[in-house]
């Protein structure tokens, strides 16, 4: 195969990886699609009732309360899996901007040009 042609194509496959990547990026971004389901994280609660036991006062009643959720699984969930699918996408466009430039240099000739021993001496009358 023909080194121009080889060049050509790794260019292309290149331009098209970095494209995609970026689309996928823009599209999870403004929320058209969704990320990959990587991470299944459960929610971060703390039980106030059972923290602040100790520090009640002796005649005090233990109220039997519920935990607060500090944050929800989804929004644990959705911002690890944001940061995933970027990492990933950042991966994906840079193997594609390396195989673009590998194709650059097979398509630009490379040229040496050397002088002759006469051209570098210079000429004594």
């Amino acid at each position: 195969m023909d080194t121009k042609i080889l060049g050509y194509l790794l260019l292309s496959l290149g331009f098209l990886l970095a494209l995609l990547s970026l689309i996928s990026v823009f599209m999870v971004f403004t929320g058209r699609s969704k990320p990959f389901p990587i991470f299944s994280q459960s929610s971060v609660s703390v039980d106030l009732g059972s923290l602040l036991a100790n520090q009640l006062p002796q005649g005090a009643t233990k109220n039997e309360s519920s935990p607060i959720e500090f944050l929800s699984a989804k929004t644990i969930n959705d911002m690890f899996n944001l940061g995933a699918h970027l990492i990933l996408m950042s991966f994906i466009s840079g193997l594609g901007v390396k195989i673009a430039s590998l194709g650059v240099q097979l398509i630009r000739p490379i040229e040496i040009k050397l002088q002759s021993e006469q051209a570098r001496e210079p000429q004594s009358k």
